[in-house]
């Protein structure tokens, strides 16, 4: 699931931060069966509480749209 720079391969981009927090959960489930790291990037919460420092690595990111261009412009996920 990663590419050769260690990035992240699967970006979902969810409409509202509710169907974010609902495909997140459902991500964790089957991500635990095959060891795939999962983080979200919404709303409504700091980037410190949603633990962007630990963006690099993750297989799959679940974003907002609001929220992914914060991300991008902070350089908190290479892309």
């Amino acid at each position: 699931f990663f590419d050769a720079d260690n990035r992240s391969c699967v970006l979902i981009l969810a409409s509202t931060r509710e169907s974010a927090r609902q495909i997140e959960a459902e991500a964790i489930k089957f991500g635990k069966l095959l060891n795939i790291t999962v983080i979200s990037a919404i709303g409504g919460l700091s980037r410190e509480e949603q633990g962007f420092v630990h963006c690099l690595g993750r297989q799959i990111v679940i974003s907002t749209s609001s929220r992914l261009i914060d991300v991008l412009e902070n350089r908190y996920l290479p892309l």
